[in-house]
């Protein structure tokens, strides 16, 4: 049986294989959000820096504790911008460390403290989920954070693996943000191609979660189609590699 490694460097993930007889022994694969991320456009995220960078101006001019240099303001806002644009990130990964020690039963605390409220908040948004399907669809949580691939030539961590009473499975992803676009759906179709080329015998179902961090709650998405972000994921996939003359192939 292949083994599974992930290894991160400069924020970005990649997952290295070995054992698997259709690979080169230890090629790393790129991740599946790398990929989707390098091809997909995400407009809506233009607005946001935008919307970001005037609450940082509004926030400097009306604060009288702060000197302002013309001089320096532009890096002033500049600084203050990133680190608002780059609390979502730090937002969605506390929530998702919380959600994997809770369904493990470790006890920790908040990955950043600053952000306890909003780590705690998305934590009950996932146990009123999890407490709903237990009840309305009879599933139960088998394994979380789990790396998967796929020897065309990718990898991903799918965020945790649902299974119901006839041991299908159902694939979730945590998402904290407020809009969920194309890239999420094709992320879906990515996981599942790689969960069911290690299982190919069961029927895998996709849910992308998005969880309140203001107030507990969440939506579900149920993907109807999964087929079809699958195939969108491998034309994606194909782009990918034509952009970075990408190749995996066993060399024979």
């Amino acid at each position: 049986m292949a083994s599974i490694e992930r290894i991160t460097r400069r924020n970005t993930h990649y997952y290295k294989v070995t054992g698997d007889v259709n690979l080169v022994d230890g090629i790393e694969l790129p991740g599946a959000t790398s990929i989707i991320n390098t091809v997909i456009a995400k407009p809506w995220l233009t607005n946001w820096a935008v919307s970001q960078t005037i609450q940082a101006v509004e926030q400097l001019v009306g604060d009288p504790s702060v000197t302002l240099n013309p001089l320096t303001l532009s890096d002033e806002v500049k600084l203050k911008a990133n680190r608002s644009m780059r609390r979502g990130a730090w937002i969605g990964e506390a929530v998702h460390e919380a959600i994997n020690h809770n369904i493990r039963g470790i006890v920790s605390t908040a990955l950043y403290p600053e952000l306890q409220v909003e780590t705690n908040i998305g934590l009950a948004s996932f146990t009123l989920f999890q407490d709903d399907i237990r009840v309305a669809q009879g599933l139960s949580i088998r394994d979380t954070e789990v790396a998967v691939y796929y020897p065309a030539g990718f990898g991903g961590t799918i965020d945790c693996i649902l299974q119901d009473s006839k041991k299908n499975l159902t694939i979730c992803d945590w998402k904290t943000g407020e809009h969920i676009g194309i890239d999420a759906f094709l992320q879906m179709g990515a996981y599942s191609l790689a969960l069911a080329y290690t299982e190919p015998d069961v029927k895998i179902n996709a849910i992308i979660v998005q969880l309140g961090i203001d107030t507990p709650k969440y939506t579900a998405y149920h993907i109807l189609n999964l087929v079809k972000y699958q195939e969108l994921f491998i034309t994606a996939l194909t782009l990918y590699k034509g952009i970075k003359d990408f190749d995996i192939k066993k060399e024979v």
